[in-house]
This record gives C-alpha cells, sequence and structure tokens, in this order.
C-alpha cells in the first residue's frame, strides 16, 4: 500500500514537470514546427498548449486518484482493486514512450513502483490475505 502512496506522489511530480514542459518555449517551437507542416496558422499554439495542459492536469489527477483509491481498497483486502492495479499499472506504461531524462525519472519511478506494488499484491502472503478479507464478508 506504501508503494501505491509513492507511486501516486510520483505520478503528480511527472504531472507537474508536463505541465512545465507543455507551456515551455522549446514545447512551443515543436509545435509552431507542426503547425507550418500541417499549414495552419501560427494563431493556434495557444490553444494547443491549453489543450496540452488541460489533458495533461486531468490525466495526472485522474491517475493520481485512481492510485489512491487502488491504494485504499487494496489495504482494505479488496481482490477487484489489486486487479484493477494491475491493469492501472499495464496502462501506464505508455507513459515510458518518448520519455527524456533527467525529466522523466518521476515517471520511471511511478512505473517501477506500480509494477513492484502489484507484484507484491499478487505473492503467496497477500494473496491468502485477499482470500481471507473475501472469505470472512460471505459469512
Amino acid at each position: 500500500m506504501v508503494l501505491m502512496w509513492a507511486t501516486a506522489l510520483m505520478q503528480a511530480l511527472a504531472s507537474v514537470i508536463a505541465t512545465v514542459y507543455a507551456t515551455s518555449s522549446a514545447r512551443k517551437e515543436i509545435l509552431l514546427a507542426q503547425l507550418a507542416a500541417n499549414g495552419s496558422p501560427a494563431s493556434q499554439l495557444d490553444m494547443m498548449v491549453s489543450t496540452s495542459v488541460v489533458t495533461v492536469v486531468v490525466a495526472g489527477i485522474v491517475t493520481v486518484g485512481a492510485y489512491l483509491m487502488i491504494a485504499h481498497f487494496v489495504g482494505q483486502g479488496r481482490a477487484w482493486a489489486r486487479t484493477l492495479g494491475a491493469a492501472l499499472a499495464l496502462l501506464t506504461l505508455v507513459q515510458l514512450v518518448g520519455l527524456q531524462y533527467p525529466t522523466g525519472y518521476p515517471t520511471l519511478a511511478q512505473t517501477a513502483f506500480s509494477a513492484v506494488a502489484m507484484i507484491l499484491c499478487y505473492l503467496p502472503g497477500p494473496s491468502r490475505y485477499f482470500a481471507a478479507v473475501k472469505e470472512s464478508r460471505k459469512k
């Protein structure tokens, strides 16, 4: 559960870094080049930057919230939460595509923490815990 909290923290940090990058002059230059290549007016730059920021912030909030919710329910022994956590860990692997360092270290840490946390949930000891909790709810 502690690793899931650390995962959420790293995701929040990665989201902040991505938001800063989305508004950077380097990113704006890339977007301007894309606009020029597509024959689109440069006036669309602000809209593209705003869309990037909103996307990063919303995705960050949703992902951090999901990790915190999963951590809570894993702590309560809910087997569905560890399954959902494993699925989320797999889905967040897409964040590793195009990762740049050193700004990508929080994303790398988040992915590693998530994977380790989910692997630990499926070890024999935790699996017995999840089974015992499930059995106790049947009574």
